[in-house]
């Protein structure tokens, strides 16, 4: 099953430009087609992200690295509304959240063979997102983070062992939440084929050598 190796998560705390330097110093690093971007931004209109996406789609694009675009939004039309923008920039596929776009109206929207991961939480949302055609699912939290110690508690490796055992091969499986190089190796141990990330590229002093650091273990 196709699909990158690193996923860096966008996060609109980190401008633009930085996001797009992150893009290119991991594209020098990592082999063609191992590295993924999925834009996040909640926050930001579609009118005002558009030039954003153009310049993320030209910097994958010369990477050689997926877009992914998260419609996980406030209201269903606003996740409709960036369904339909991933679709004209040409991204590679969406991410879904636990509630707005299901996996049968992305794929009406951006055809057969998008590729789409959901956010899975639990294993019965594993289980949906086998059931339901995804071709990923990002397992967290994995790791305390910032965000679990407001509202979520870490699962674990653990969480990534059950999920394999439910998901067996039909599904990728990505580690998401306070992964970094020296814990990443435990998750590709206890069943993840990647890891998503935010800081730990978005917020190195150094991104080609973070990126170089996740090659040696993905």
């Amino acid at each position: 099953m196709r699909g990158p190796k690193l996923i860096v998560v966008t996060d609109p705390g980190y401008p633009d430009r930085r996001v797009l330097e992150v893009i290119e110093a991991a594209g020098r690093e990592l082999a063609p087609g191992t590295l993924g971007v999925q834009l996040r931004d909640k926050s930001r209109p579609d009118a005002e992200l558009v030039p954003f996406v153009k310049a993320l789609r030209e910097a994958t694009s010369k990477a050689d690295a997926w877009l992914v675009f998260n419609v996980s939004l406030a209201s269903v039309a606003s996740s409709e509304a960036r369904l339909a923008l991933a679709k004209e920039v040409g991204a590679d596929g969406v991410h879904l959240g636990a509630s707005g776009v299901t996996i049968a109206q992305a794929r009406a929207v951006c055809g057969a063979e998008a590729w789409i991961s959901v956010a899975a939480h639990s294993d019965d949302a594993v289980r949906a997102a086998v059931t339901e055609g995804a071709q990923a699912a990002l397992v967290s939290p994995v790791f305390p983070t910032l965000k679990t110690s407001l509202t979520w508690t870490p699962r674990g490796v653990e969480a990534l062992a059950s999920a394999r055992g439910v998901a067996g091969g039909r599904l990728l499986l990505y580690a998401l939440g306070g992964v970094t190089p020296e814990n990443a190796r435990a998750c590709r141990g206890a069943g993840a084929d990647g890891v998503a990330v935010i800081r730990a590229m978005l917020g190195a002093m150094d991104a080609g050598e973070a990126a170089r650091a996740f090659r040696l273990v993905l």
